[in-house]
This record gives structure tokens, sequence and C-alpha cells, in this order.
């Protein structure tokens, strides 16, 4: 699939790049155009693609440069549910210890009338309107951290992510 950034990085790094769709069992080779060779007067060092599928996993994969487009693919198996991610498609330019992000949506379709809908639920879990992720496993036990919205005058709103948790037999999330 080609994606065009021109757009982005012309005008506004902060206007989305427009939805990248794959269909569930699919592999996705993308085409990256539309990066210059300097942002600011730095040198684009290298780039490199995130997705979050529509089960949650966060897959990153490394560009190469061909001619005038950096090109990745992702394999079949990082599209085995269907699901639409808001922002589950990160495009990710090394300028030499800084980086400039941008990015979309992506679209996971149905492949076949068997394909299943994804589920976010094997990262993150729900309790008491708490959302509590996955951070570490020690001694075999799963460990969380709870996101908790921050607000800070210089940026606005934000995520941050709080706490040692560990989940007990009913449910619920104990300190640790």
């Amino acid at each position: 699939m080609k994606v065009d950034l021109s757009l982005q990085f012309e005008h506004d790094l902060t206007l989305p790049v427009r939805p990248v769709k794959v269909f569930t069992g699919s592999a996705l080779p993308l085409e990256l155009v539309g990066i210059p060779d300097r942002i600011g007067g730095r040198a684009v060092e290298g780039v490199s693609v995130g997705i979050v599928n529509a089960d949650g996993r966060s897959v990153q994969a490394l560009c190469e440069r061909r001619s005038l487009e950096w090109t990745a693919t992702f394999a079949p198996s990082c599209f085995e549910t269907y699901g639409y991610v808001q922002r589950g498609f990160k495009v990710y330019v090394s300028l030499g210890g800084d980086e400039v992000v941008v990015g979309g949506d992506l679209e996971v379709a149905a492949g076949s009338p068997q394909a299943s809908a994804g589920s976010a639920q094997g990262f993150y879990q729900l309790a008491g309107g708490d959302v509590y992720r996955k951070s570490t496993v020690v001694d075999g036990v799963q460990h969380f951290v709870k996101e908790q919205m921050v607000y800070d005058g210089d940026i606005g709103w934000g995520l941050e992510w709080v706490g040692d948790f560990v989940q007990a037999a009913d449910g619920t999330f104990k300190e640790v």
C-alpha cells in the first residue's frame, strides 16, 4: 500500500495520515512517499513504522530506502483478527537522536467469513472504571500499571502509567 506523507511533511505534521487498510491473514507491504531528505535542516537518518493491531499488540518494522520511497512489510501473522484501530499506525522519522512522528488509523478488514474480531483485552483490563495495562511478569505473576489522566499547563492533557498492581482471584487489582 502506498502511503503519501507529503501533506504532513510539507504543511502540518499533526494532520492524520489517511487510514492504512489490510485484510486479515494478508501481509501489509508499505511504500512511504513524501518523506523529505532533510527536515528543519537536519538529515533524515532512518524511518520505521509501528502498528497496533486489532488485538492491541504493537509491532514495529524498520524501513528500507528505495529510490524516493521508504518500504517495510508486516507479516500476515500481525493481522489475525479484524477491527478498526484509532491511531494504530505511526511513522517514526529519525533525525539522529530526535524523532518526528506522524500517523493515523489502521483498519483490518475481515479477509474471510471465518475471521474473528480483535480484542485488546489481552493487553489491558478494565476494573471499576480504571484501565490497567500489562507491564512485566515477576516470578510468573503478571503485573499491571494503571492509566491516569493528568494535566500539564504546558502540553495539556495526557496519560501517565502509575503504580504496580497484580490482579486478585476476584478480578480486583491490588497494589504491590
